[in-house]
């Protein structure tokens, strides 16, 4: 969308949480275009916490992000263990308004599965819910058995946060309302490439169908795309060897000129070097032998007659021989 597109899409929702980018609003290159993304949460795609303090789901994060146009360079988690604790590590990236890719700082996250289990046991007698041993054995091995997992969810989750800079937590975001009764939109802005852009779409175009084209030809990437134009041939140059004494048979007369066997033999083997640089036939070749291997002086005339009628057909078959 145009950046008055974009502002008019915002004003929309004057109620709305906006992450939207100022430089996003800015003048961009014809190649790329601001998206602006409404996303709309209720009350069960967030956390309550103790205070009022509502934070995202991981899912709900997750759309946050995709709205925001975040992405991960290369392995999206890179998670390490110390001593008994998991550490996630993200890095996100997003698409700048130049067209380059952003490199945010990489986020991390630890979780530590006898830590979490600890806080669980102690909040639980608090409540007076105290656990049995065998329980607090179980609860200790089930956060053993995703600590990793917890730690990539963690971490990505508090890459997306931080690149888009958004709040860990929304104090009171819903106040007190009925659970699933009232919703929250909020706005984020990414660029994208401008499909609409003609340079966009015939760099699309060359990248869908040179593979087609380098297997069945290009008149069946033709076929598809509608193209009519048809292709430049190169020109053909004339290369014929420059030999003296080659003169053209004149095909109007009734009978060719009689040449000497030495004229004869010139001619000839000129007409046969041009063919054989370019393997057109065997026949020049073959007349040749013919020739080479006769006694000349006692060919009669009506020999050298057929044989001129030989070079002029073989002449009007090649005409860039002739000159």
């Amino acid at each position: 969308m145009t950046i008055e597109q974009a502002k008019a899409f915002i004003a929309k929702y004057p109620a709305a949480i906006s992450f939207v980018r100022p430089s996003h609003l800015e003048e961009l290159s014809p190649l790329y275009e601001v998206h602006i993304e409404a996303v709309v949460a209720q009350k069960f795609d967030f956390h309550e916490l103790s205070g009022g303090v509502y934070y995202p789901r991981k899912e709900t994060t997750d759309r946050f992000g995709n709205a925001a146009g975040i992405s991960f360079a290369g392995v999206t988690v890179n998670t390490r263990k110390e001593d008994d604790a998991y550490v996630g590590r993200a890095f996100p990236q997003e698409l700048g308004p130049d067209g380059k890719m952003i490199q945010w700082a990489p986020a991390e996250y630890e979780f530590d599965p006898e830590t979490r289990a600890a806080i669980d046991i102690l909040t639980a007698e608090k409540n007076n819910k105290k656990k049995s041993e065998i329980d607090q054995k179980l609860l200790k091995l089930n956060y053993k058995k995703v600590g990793r997992r917890r730690a990539d969810t963690g971490a990505r989750a508090a890459a997306i946060i931080s690149a888009i800079g958004m709040p860990t937590g929304f104090p009171r975001l819903f106040k007190g309302d009925e659970e699933g009764k009232t919703e929250r939109t909020f706005l984020f802005s990414r660029v994208i490439v401008n499909s609409k852009n003609e340079m966009v779409l015939q760099k699309a175009l060359d990248s869908m169908f040179s593979t087609t084209g380098s297997l069945y030809g290009p008149q069946v990437v033709a076929q598809i795309t509608g193209e009519t134009e048809q292709p430049v041939e190169a020109e053909m140059r004339n290369v014929t060897p420059d030999t003296d004494g080659f003169e053209t048979v004149d095909e109007t007369a009734d009978e060719p000129d009689t040449q000497s066997a030495e004229e004869f033999n010139a001619d000839w083997t000129a007409i046969v070097e041009y063919e054989a640089s370019y393997n057109l036939s065997t026949k020049a070749a073959s007349a040749l032998a013919e020739a080479r291997a006769s006694d000349l002086s006692t060919l009669s005339d009506d020999y050298f007659k057929d044989l001129h009628r030989r070079i002029a057909a073989w002449c009007d078959d090649n005409p860039g021989a002739r000159r």
